[in-house]
């Protein structure tokens, strides 16, 4: 009997390893590109009417510092839990005169705690989270005060975020491999400007690729 299950297991893709309770930790840093869906921004002001507009977004992926995720995860079995921040920029196109600039620049950072299942060779992925956003802007010949936010240090808790992917495993060796992830997320954000805020949903695609590391522990 053990034969044969041993047998229909590796008819399966699965590895003898497999039996046995297995517990893998995973550091990854992953580089990549990010790419923003244009969307609807609003914007509120004291003393002036809303401002309604739908605005192109550049990432910059590659231009300093540049786009990334970094991961840390824990998977028992088949299945994992994974804790995410990934940094993305975003610059505001086709504004209105009333807006000088518009920017989240020094992050669109959104922190992600990931549920992951391992089926043969990918992992699915979904989760959600916060972002953490450091927004640049002038609206109305006013510039938003980069001494206030957190710590006064121009970072913002800026609304939920969800995420949902797969990525792919290839082994470097024993503990080292390289990652190889696509993923969407959506998130609804409220950042400051001068006198006010500004309101906005948010679609983008991520492709990454990075190295990684890995401990297992086989119980």
């Amino acid at each position: 009997m053990r034969l044969r299950f041993y047998f229909f297991a590796l008819l399966l893709g699965l590895q003898p390893t497999s039996l046995q309770s297995q517990t893998t930790w995973r550091l990854e840093f992953m580089p990549g590109l990010g790419v923003a869906v244009p969307s609807q921004l609003t914007i509120h002001q004291e003393g002036f009417s809303d401002l309604h507009f739908w605005t192109d977004w550049k990432t910059e992926s590659l231009k300093f510092p540049i786009y990334y995720s970094y991961r840390l995860s824990r998977y028992e079995n088949g299945r994992g839990w994974e804790a995410e921040m990934n940094h993305l920029k975003l610059y505001a196109h086709n504004l209105p005169s009333e807006v000088g600039a518009f920017s989240i620049t020094h992050g669109f950072n959104q922190l992600w705690v990931n549920r992951g299942w391992q089926r043969r060779h990918f992992t699915l992925k979904t989760g959600g989270g916060i972002v953490i956003a450091h927004p640049e802007n002038t609206v109305r010949g006013k510039q938003l005060d980069q001494r206030k936010g957190i710590g006064e240090t121009g970072y913002y808790i800026a609304g939920p975020t969800a995420d949902v992917g797969m990525q792919r495993l290839f082994d470097l060796g024993k503990h080292w491999f390289v990652s190889v992830e696509v993923k969407m997320s959506a998130a609804y954000v409220i950042v400051p400007i001068a006198d006010g805020s500004a309101n906005m949903p948010l679609l983008a695609f991520h492709f990454q690729v990075g190295p990684g590391f890995r401990l297992q522990a086989k119980r």
